[in-house]
């Protein structure tokens, strides 16, 4: 007698740690805004963590391999916070050379102004108003990445993010 086996395959789900792992870690695809905060966070904990390693670590004997640690956690917050916003202008539809338009260009405007800085009017004049476009630029990136949901449907960069979560509550019923 043989019993017939009623099984189904299914797709074999990677653990949400290791899901989560190869979302922060990559280039590629989109964040809504909550993964975007969560990268952040685990980002600015690379940086507190390096600056306890800085603080604790303290004496000049020890000092070279304690900063290469530190140093290499700073870096990883770097990137990691670099690669989250780059995830997020994609689920804008932006490319993620917007990156240097927001981010990169107001802090070499604001030295290029210190550069400038002087004492005659002309000279403060052109300052003030390198400053205000590089505020003007960061306060554009800060609403396009922050403040604005991220593009409806699938774009060129992926699946929208929160299509399953919609798609569930739209399920459910009430």
């Amino acid at each position: 007698m043989t019993r017939a086996s009623n099984t189904t395959t299914f797709a074999k789900e990677p653990h949400p740690l290791r899901k989560f792992s190869n979302q922060i870690f990559s280039i590629r695809g989109r964040s809504n805004r909550a993964k975007f905060w969560l990268a952040y966070l685990v980002a600015c904990g690379q940086f507190v963590f390096a600056a306890v390693v800085i603080k604790v670590g303290g004496g000049p004997p020890s000092s070279t391999p304690i900063l290469l640690v530190a140093c290499a956690f700073g870096l990883l917050g770097i990137v990691l916070a670099l690669l989250a916003t780059i995830r997020r202008l994609h689920d804008r539809s932006r490319s993620g050379h917007w990156f240097w338009l927001f981010c990169l260009l107001p802090g070499a405007m604001e030295a290029f102004a210190n550069a400038l800085a002087g004492q005659d009017l002309t000279s403060r004049v052109l300052v003030a108003w390198i400053y205000l476009l590089a505020a003007g630029f960061s306060i554009w990136g800060f609403v396009e990445i922050v403040c604005l949901p991220g593009t409806a449907g699938p774009n060129r960069y992926g699946p929208d993010p929160l299509q399953d979560k919609q798609s569930l509550a739209a399920a459910s019923p009430r």
